[in-house]
């Protein structure tokens, strides 16, 4: 039988931020595409999106619960029952066959917005979907009133820091994040 052991894992996260006083960027969806405002109805359709963008992704060792739709159905819910839930900015991308995008967002101190989960389904990626939801997210901030955006993302996820540079966000700090993993013996 084999034994379980846990084992202590750091993970450099970079959090990064935009100054939504500024012109904020923006591209046209692909014909075909339409972005959808936050109900209720959709916590599963994020969940399921969350779930198979974060498949084999090195966040799912320092986030667990975005490994199995039920840990992705807990994290939204929680996302919604946040006193700084942001309904305008929790947005969705769908084509005719469903949802394929989605971020979740939230506000912080009354300056600030949090941008979470910016997620696309793998078969997805690279047709401007995370860039589309981003700046959606950033547009809803910035029609609330708020001044800045921040988001934190792992070190090493090249295409993801690739996608928040290009829009605009830039490195506000760099910090360890210890995760415990675990491990088969």
């Amino acid at each position: 039988m084999a034994a379980k052991t846990a084992s202590t894992e750091l993970f450099e996260r970079v959090v990064m931020e935009i100054d939504l006083t500024r012109r904020l960027q923006e591209r046209e969806l692909p014909e075909g595409m339409r972005i959808v405002g936050w109900r209720p109805d959709l916590l599963e359709d994020h969940a399921e999106v969350l779930a198979r963008s974060f498949t084999g992704v090195d966040d799912v060792r320092l986030f667990r619960r975005l490994g199995s739709l039920e840990g992705c159905r807990g994290i939204m819910r929680d996302i919604v029952a946040h006193s700084g839930f942001d309904p305008t900015a929790t947005l969705a991308i769908e084509d005719r066959w469903g949802v394929i995008g989605c971020v979740q967002g939230s506000r912080q101190d009354g300056q600030a917005g949090m941008v979470q989960n910016v997620a696309v389904i793998p078969e997805r990626r690279g047709e401007g979907v995370g860039f589309a939801l981003l700046s959606a997210c950033c547009r809803a901030f910035k029609s609330g009133g708020l001044g800045y955006a921040l988001l934190e993302v792992t070190a090493g996820n090249e295409a993801a820091l690739g996608l928040y540079q290009s829009m605009g966000f830039f490195p506000r700090r760099r910090y360890l994040r210890a995760a415990e993993v675990r491990n088969d013996e």
